[in-house]
C-alpha cells in the first residue's frame, strides 16, 4: 500500500497554516522583494517552519497569469527555474479546486507546484484569484531530512525567497515561461533556546512481548503528528517520501519489513501503521501483523488470513520462518512520514537480548501454607474458622499427626478469615506473588514456584519424605531439579520466609549429599529465625500470642495453642538455641523475687536464664519440680517433651553451624524497628489468696531490635551478606495504613524490589531501595503500654485507625479477632495482661473497657532504642464491667488526664493524673462508685459503701491502722456472704441468721460469690499499699 500518489510524491510533506489577512496591499519598501515581507526561519512546538507575508503581485489585475513563490535552501536562484526549491505538499487551509480547465489539478490548488502559487485575472472558471486572496500569511513546517540531507538546521543555514511570474497564459495553454523576481536577502535559521529532539522518538524496543507477540515500540518526544511508520529488519527504508524503498543488508542472512498486514505485493515495502496519531510524551507499542521477508526470497508471514482477519505474530511462527531467533546483531531501521515531515532514520536499533536469570523456588514460613482435610466437602483447617479446626491438627506425643489425611495446597495470599465489614483479609504473600509473576511475564526468569508444606512436620521429613498434597506426595528434590531444567541458567534461586530459611538449609544439605547442590545458585533468607527467637517461649509454655503469621488477625484459645505446639517439632525449632545464648546477653526468662512463695519455683526466685542448659532444664520441668499442667491451666508453665527438645537441639547444632557450599551465595534480610519479644518475666500475681503455680503471672520484655517476631541476632545468624528493612520508617503515618511486620514482611514493596535486584545480580549498594540498608538502623522511638486485667484496651490514631481486639462476626466461631490498623502498632496478650506498642509519630486515644470487677494498673513507657525515656503509671484502679477510661497522648509528657466513667453513662467521674505509686485514697474513692454500680442487694451494698467511705476518711486523717481494721471487717462480711451462697446452693437452712443480718429474706443472694471474691481481692490489694 503506497502512501503518496504520483503527483504528491513530487512534493515534500509539509503543512502551511494560512490564517491572517492584512489591510494594505501596498508592498513594503524594506525588503529586496517588496511583495514578500516578514520572512522567518525557525522552530516552534510544531517543528521547524518558515513563514512570510505575501502581500501583493506585480502584474495587472485583469491579466491572466500564474504567480509562484519559491524558497531556496542555503542559496538563491538567479534564473527562472523551479528545480531544487523547497516545496510543501499542501498549504493547510488553502483554496482547492480538484479539477481545473486544464483537465487535471496541476494548477487547481494554491501552492501545488511551488511553495505558494495562484492565478490572477480572468483565467479559468472556479479557480481562486490572487487579487482577492492577498495579503496572506504563509506558514509551513518543513523537513530538514530532505535533500540536502540534514537531521537538523543550524544557525549557519539560511533561506532565500523568490517570486516567479508568468506574464500571460495564451490559449491553447502552452506551458508558461516564468520570469524571476529574486530576493537576495539571506534569512538565517533562528535556533530555539530549547530545540526539539532531532530524532522524534527514543527508547526504541522491539522483539517479543510478554505474550510472545512480535512488537515494535518507542517513546514519542517530537511534535504531535499523524504518522506513517516504516520499520525494516536488517536493512533500511529509504527515499521517502517519493517512494518507500527497502534496501536489505547484504551481510545479513535475514532481512524483512515489519508490516501492519494486508500487503499482497511482495516487492513493495508497506507500513507498520498508517494515519496513526502520536502525541509527545507517550509510549507506543505497535503489533506486527505481517512479517515480510526480503531475502533470500520474498515472502509474507501472516498468522491469519490477511484479507479477512489479521492476527498478531507469535514467536514460534516468526522463528519458524526465520529458522532462528533474533540475535544481538539483528537491528531495525525506522522511517517516519507525515504531513510536512519525512525522516529516513539510518540509526541501527539492535535487538536487546533480555538476559534471563535463575528460576525461583519459594519456601514460605511457619503457618504460611494452608492445610486441608477432604471430608464430604473439603475442609480448610488452616487458616481456621474456629479452635476446633486447629484441634484437628493436633499431633501425638511422638510428633505424628493424629489425622494422617491432612494435606497442604497453597501459600496464603490473603487471609480468608471472616472479618467485620468493611474490613477485608490481611495480605500475607499476595503482592509478593504478583511481583514474582511479573518477573516471569517480563522475561526476567522463566518460572517460579511456591512450595506450600505441612509446617507441623520436622524439616527432615519435609525434604526426605515429600510434601503431602491432595493429589499425592510432592518430592521437593525432584521439583528443584525440574525448576533447574527449565531455568535460563540451569540453576534455582531459593527465596525463603521465616521457617522456610531453616527448611532451605536442610534442603541444600540433602542436595549436597546427592551431589546436586550446584542446582542452587543463591539463597535469599527473609526474617529467618536461624537461632530461634524468644517469642516462641510464651507460646509453647502458656499458649500466649500464638498467631504466626500474626497478620492473620486471630488469637487462638490459649489451651488450643499450647496443645498444638507441645508436640510440634517445628515449634521447638523456633526456641532459642545454644548458639543464640552464645551471641545474645539478654536473659530469655527472668524470675521476680516474689516467686519464692511458690515451692516449685522457689529456687529460681530472683534469677535469670542466660544459658542453653538452664533454659532446657526449665522447659523440661526443672528436673521434675513441675509436672505437665491440665490444658486449661495456662498460667502454669507447660512441661515440654524431652524428646522434641533433644531433636530441636540436634537440628540447631547442625543448622546453626551451617556453611553454604562455595557455589551458593547467601543473602540474609532482617526486619528492624518493631517491638519484638526478647524474653518473659515471671511474677506472683499482685494479690493471691494462695501461693501456687496457678497464681503465677508472666509478661513480655521487648526490644525494637526485630521485626515483631524474630530478633535481629537470629535473623542474621550467618557470616553472610545482610540487608535490613527499616519497618518503622516504612510504616510511618501517612503510608496508606501500612503496618508491616514479620508475618507480612514479604509485602514490603522495597523488599520485593531488593529481591528482584538480587535475583538479577543488579544490587547497587550505593542506591538501595527505600528503607533498605546494609547497616542496622537506629533511633526506634516507641511507646510501650501494659494494662493488667480485667480491662480491654482500644487505641485510635488521629485518622481513626484502630488497634485492639474486635468482635468476631461469625456466630459459630470461637476465635478472638484482632486488628492492628495503626502504623507501627501491635497488640499482644500475655497471661492476664494486654500489651500494646506504638511509635511516637501521632497523638493517640486510649480507651479502656472493663471486662469484670477488679483493679487494673496501666503503665506507659517511652523508650528510645530500648532505653527508657519516661514512664507514667496508674495503679490499682478499681473497675467494674461498666467502666470506661480514656486518655490521649503522644508521649508521656503530653498525656492528658485519665478520665474514668465508672457507670459507663458518658459522665466522667474521676480525672486522674499519673501516680508516683499506689494511692489508697484515690482507689477507695473509685471503689465507692464501683460498689454503687454493682447488681447486688441494695442494703448490703450500702453497708459496704459506708465502711469504704469511713476507711477513706480514716486514711485522710492519718489513721491507717484503723482503716486497715475496717478493711478486715469488710473482707469478713464478704467472706460470710460467700459461705452463705455456698450453703444456699447446697440447700442448707439459712434462717438461723447471725446478729447484724437485716435482710428480710435470708434465702436470697445478697452479692454473687464471684463479685464477693473480686471485692476481697480489690480491698486486700488496697490494704497492702498501707504497709
Amino acid at each position: 500500500m503506497g502512501f503518496l500518489n504520483t503527483r504528491s510524491a513530487l512534493c515534500l510533506v509539509l503543512g502551511i497554516v494560512a490564517i491572517l489577512f492584512f489591510s494594505p496591499r501596498v508592498p513594503s519598501a524594506h525588503a529586496a522583494n517588496p511583495y514578500i515581507q516578514n520572512v522567518f526561519f525557525g522552530q516552534d512546538e510544531g517543528g521547524d517552519y518558515l513563514s512570510f507575508h505575501w502581500v501583493g503581485i506585480p502584474n495587472p489585475a485583469d491579466l491572466c497569469s500564474l504567480d509562484t513563490i519559491l524558497v531556496w535552501f542555503n542559496r538563491y536562484n538567479p534564473v527562472a527555474t523551479t528545480t531544487g526549491a523547497i516545496v510543501p505538499e499542501l498549504l493547510n487551509g488553502d483554496f482547492y479546486n480538484p479539477r481545473s480547465a486544464f483537465g487535471d489539478d496541476n494548477y487547481g490548488q494554491f501552492g501545488i507546484r511551488a511553495f505558494a502559487s495562484g492565478f490572477t485575472g480572468p483565467c479559468f472558471p472556479n479557480n481562486p484569484d490572487l487579487n482577492s486572496a492577498l495579503p496572506r500569511l504563509i506558514k509551513a513546517y518543513i523537513n530538514p531530512g530532505l535533500p540536502p540531507e540534514k537531521l537538523s538546521f543550524a544557525a549557519v543555514d539560511f533561506i532565500t525567497v523568490q517570486l516567479m511570474v508568468s506574464p500571460s497564459l495564451p490559449r491553447p495553454f502552452p506551458r508558461p515561461s516564468f520570469l524571476g523576481m529574486s530576493d537576495l536577502e539571506q534569512y538565517f535559521y533562528q535556533v530555539p533556546a530549547n530545540p526539539l529532539p532531532v530524532i522524534p522518538y527514543t527508547n526504541v524496543k522491539w522483539g517479543f512481548d510478554a505474550n510472545e507477540h512480535l512488537t515494535f515500540g518507542f517513546d514519542w518526544v517530537g511534535p504531535n503528528k499523524e504518522i506513517f511508520l516504516h520499520v525494516g529488519l536488517n536493512g533500511a527504508i529509504s527515499d521517502l517520501p517519493s517512494v518507500s524503498r527497502f534496501e536489505p543488508d547484504p551481510h545479513k542472512d535475514i532481512s524483512a519489513i515489519f508490516e501492519e498486514g494486508g500487503n499482497n505485493n511482495l516487492f513493495h515495502a508497506d507500513v507498520l501503521t498508517h494515519h496513526f496519531q502520536v502525541e509527545r510524551g507517550r509510549h507506543y507499542d505497535f503489533p506486527v501483523r505481517q512479517f515480510h521477508l526480503w531475502t533470500p526470497f520474498n515472502g509474507l508471514l501472516t498468522s491469519c488470513n490477511r484479507f479477512i482477519l489479521l492476527c498478531l505474530l507469535e514467536r514460534r511462527d516468526v522463528e519458524s520462518v526465520m529458522r532462528r531467533g533474533f540475535l544481538p546483531d539483528d537491528y531495525v531501521t525506522v522511517a517516519v512520514l507525515a504531513r510536512q515531515y519525512t525522516l529516513n532514520d539510518s540509526t541501527k536499533y539492535f535487538f536487546e537480548t533480555k538476559k534471563r536469570f535463575s528460576n525461583v523456588a519459594f519456601l514460605p514460613g511457619l503457618m504460611g501454607s494452608r492445610l486441608y482435610k477432604q471430608q464430604i466437602f473439603e475442609n480448610q483447617l488452616w487458616e481456621p474458622n474456629r479452635n476446633g479446626d486447629v484441634q484437628k491438627l493436633f499431633l501425638d506425643d511422638e510428633g505424628e499427626p493424629l489425622d494422617p489425611a491432612i494435606y497442604a495446597r497453597d501459600i496464603i495470599d490473603e487471609s480468608n478469615i471472616v472479618r467485620p465489614k468493611p474490613l477485608v483479609g490481611f495480605n500475607i504473600y499476595k503482592n509478593f506473588i504478583t511481583s514474582m509473576d511479573t518477573m516471569v511475564s517480563d522475561g526476567v526468569i522463566n518460572a517460579w514456584k511456591p512450595f506450600p508444606y505441612d509446617w507441623r512436620m520436622p524439616l527432615e521429613n519435609i525434604v526426605n519424605n515429600g510434601i503431602q498434597l491432595q493429589s499425592g506426595t510432592q518430592n521437593l528434590i525432584a521439583e528443584i531439579e525440574a525448576l533447574a531444567s527449565s531455568s535460563a541458567t540451569g540453576k534455582v534461586t531459593l527465596v525463603t520466609h521465616s521457617n522456610g530459611g531453616l527448611l532451605a538449609k536442610v534442603l541444600v544439605n540433602r542436595l549436597r549429599d546427592l551431589g546436586e547442590d550446584r542446582l542452587i545458585d543463591r539463597m535469599i533468607m527473609v526474617a529467618s529465625p536461624q537461632l530461634g527467637t524468644p517469642a516462641a517461649i510464651a507460646g509453647l509454655l502458656h499458649g500466649d500470642d500464638q498467631e504466626i503469621p500474626k497478620k492473620l488477625g486471630i488469637f487462638l484459645s490459649k489451651s488450643t495453642a499450647r496443645e498444638l505446639g507441645e508436640n510440634m517439632a517445628s515449634a521447638y525449632n523456633l526456641l532459642p538455641s545454644e548458639e543464640y545464648f552464645n551471641r545474645v546477653l539478654d536473659p530469655v526468662v527472668e524470675f521476680d523475687d516474689e516467686v519464692r512463695r511458690i515451692p516449685e519455683l522457689a529456687a529460681r526466685a530472683g534469677t535469670t536464664i542466660t544459658t542453653a542448659g538452664d533454659f532446657r532444664m526449665f522447659l523440661a520441668g526443672d528436673a521434675g519440680s513441675r509436672t505437665e499442667p491440665p490444658p486449661n491451666s495456662f498460667r502454669v508453665p507447660n512441661v515440654l517433651k524431652p524428646s522434641l527438645l533433644v531433636s530441636s537441639s540436634v537440628v540447631h547444632d547442625l543448622l546453626d553451624a551451617w556453611v553454604p557450599p562455595p557455589s551458593i551465595e547467601v543473602v540474609q534480610i532482617a526486619g528492624w524497628g518493631k517491638d519484638t519479644v526478647r524474653g518473659i518475666e515471671y511474677d506472683l500475681c499482685d494479690i493471691c489468696l494462695f501461693h501456687s503455680l496457678e497464681n503465677l503471672d508472666h509478661g513480655p520484655r521487648f526490644t525494637s531490635d526485630g521485626d515483631g517476631t524474630v530478633v535481629i541476632p537470629s535473623a542474621t545468624g550467618m557470616e553472610e551478606q545482610v540487608f535490613y528493612v527499616n519497618l518503622q520508617k516504612h510504616n510511618e503515618i501517612g503510608q496508606f495504613k501500612r503496618n508491616r511486620a514479620h508475618g507480612d514482611i514479604m509485602e514490603v514493596e522495597s523488599l520485593q524490589e531488593l529481591i528482584q535486584n538480587i535475583v538479577q545480580n543488579s544490587v547497587d549498594l550505593n542506591n538501595l531501595p527505600q528503607h533498605i540498608t546494609v547497616t542496622k538502623p537506629g533511633g526506634a522511638h516507641n511507646l510501650r503500654i501494659g494494662v493488667h486485667s480485667p480491662v480491654l484496651i482500644d487505641i485510635y490514631d488521629s485518622l481513626g485507625n484502630h488497634t485492639g481486639l474486635i468482635e468476631n462476626p461469625d456466630p459459630k466461631s470461637d476465635l478472638q479477632l484482632v486488628e492492628e490498623q495503626i502504623p507501627n502498632s501491635s497488640i499482644d496478650l500475655f497471661g492476664e495482661g494486654k500489651y500494646a506498642s506504638l511509635d511516637t509519630q501521632d497523638r493517640y486515644l486510649l480507651e479502656l473497657h472493663g471486662e469484670a470487677l477488679g483493679t487494673f494498673t496501666l503503665e506507659i513507657q517511652e523508650v528510645l532504642d530500648d532505653q527508657e525515656v519516661e514512664t507514667i503509671s496508674y495503679i490499682n484502679i478499681p473497675v467494674a464491667s461498666t467502666t470506661k477510661a480514656v486518655m490521649s497522648l503522644q508521649t508521656p509528657d503530653t498525656a492528658s488526664a485519665l478520665e474514668i466513667d465508672v457507670e459507663g453513662d458518658g459522665i466522667t467521674d474521676f480525672a486522674l493524673n499519673p501516680m508516683e505509686g499506689a494511692n489508697a485514697e484515690i482507689s477507695l474513692e473509685i471503689l465507692v462508685r464501683v460498689l454503687n454500680s454493682l447488681d447486688a442487694n441494695h442494703k448490703f451494698i450500702e453497708k459496704l459503701m459506708k465502711d469504704t467511705e469511713k476507711a477513706g476518711i480514716e486514711l485522710r486523717d492519718g489513721k491507717a491502722e484503723k482503716a486497715s481494721m475496717r478493711f478486715d471487717k469488710v473482707i469478713k462480711r464478704l467472706e460470710k456472704e460467700i459461705k452463705r451462697n455456698q450453703k444456699r446452693l447446697k440447700g442448707d437452712d439459712l434462717n438461723n441468721t447471725e446478729e447484724g443480718d437485716d435482710d428480710a429474706d435470708e434465702t436470697k443472694q445478697r452479692i454473687s460469690t464471684q463479685d464477693a471474691k473480686a471485692l476481697i481481692q480489690i480491698i486486700t490489694q488496697i490494704k497492702l499499699t498501707l504497709v
